[in-house]
């Protein structure tokens, strides 16, 4: 056990309609027996945030989460974010704004990476900033009061920090 097994959602206190939680990938290394997949369903998510590519997927869930998600009704929202990096600003800014809209449309967000930490924390950072009007450096204060450890690198905090 590596001790975030245990570990399958966390709630992001944006204020919004809809609630946003971030969780590890489901049936990836933090979360094997996909618990957290089974807590979306629990608490009506509709719409999950993937912010690792296919290959990534495959590879770490052993399975095309984009086509399960599908299956199981999700909405999917798909950021392909290299691990420890961050993207660039254009292609965030469209899965924000449509995440933020989702939530104040009354309808229940999950956001995950891998370990649902660097990128995920990232991504979280960036909803704060808008949603909280925040500055780079208090959403990043923010968000690892919730997940410890989260925007893991130096570049993912750059990238919180810029505008």
């Amino acid at each position: 056990m590596t001790g975030w097994e245990a570990i399958s959602l966390t709630e992001l206190p944006l204020g919004l309609r809809g609630r946003i939680f971030r969780s590890p990938m489901p049936f990836g290394d933090f979360d094997p027996q996909g618990s957290a997949l089974n807590a979306f369903k629990k608490q009506e998510v509709s719409v999950v945030v993937v912010l690792v590519g296919d290959e990534e997927c495959a590879r770490k869930a052993r399975r095309d989460l984009r086509a399960l998600y599908a299956q199981e009704g999700f909405n999917v929202i798909h950021v392909p974010i290299l691990d420890f990096a961050a993207p660039a600003k254009v292609c965030l800014d469209s899965a924000l704004t449509a995440t933020i809209e989702h939530a104040q449309a009354g309808r229940h967000v999950a956001i995950h990476c891998h370990a649902g930490i660097g990128r995920t924390g990232m991504f979280a950072a960036c909803l704060a900033k808008r949603v909280l009007g925040l500055s780079g450096r208090q959403a990043i204060e923010w968000v690892r009061r919730l997940i410890p450890g989260a925007v893991e690198t130096t570049e993912q905090e750059e990238f919180v920090l810029s505008d």
